[in-house]
C-alpha cells in the first residue's frame, strides 16, 4: 500500500472541512491507516482520493475509523469496489 491519498471530511464540531495529505500504510489484510489530525467525530464517510483521483477508500473501518482525531482508518477499495461501482454507473 503506501500511497499518498488526500482525505476531506466535515466533523460536526465545524461547520468548515478539515482538509489532510499523508502516505497511508496498510493496517493488516483489508483495512489502512492515515495520519491526519483534526478528524472528529462527524467525518465518517469521508473520501480518500489518491493522486489519480481515484477513491481508495472512505473513513471508518477499525475502531468506527479511529480512536483518536488524529489516525483515521479505512477499509481498502479495490477491484471488486470498482466492479460494483462501473455496474451501478454503467446504466
Amino acid at each position: 500500500m503506501g500511497r499518498t491519498v488526500t482525505v476531506v471530511g466535515y466533523p460536526k464540531a465545524r461547520e468548515t472541512p478539515v482538509w489532510c495529505t499523508n502516505l497511508s500504510t496498510a493496517y493488516g489484510d483489508s483495512q489502512q491507516r492515515i495520519e491526519c489530525p483534526g478528524y472528529s467525530g462527524g467525518t465518517s464517510g469521508s473520501p480518500w482520493v489518491d493522486a489519480e483521483g481515484r477513491v481508495v477508500g472512505v473513513l471508518g473501518g477499525f475502531q468506527q475509523g479511529g480512536t483518536t482525531d488524529d489516525v483515521s482508518y479505512s477499509v481498502v477499495l479495490g477491484g471488486e469496489a470498482a466492479a460494483l461501482y462501473g455496474e451501478a454507473t454503467s446504466g
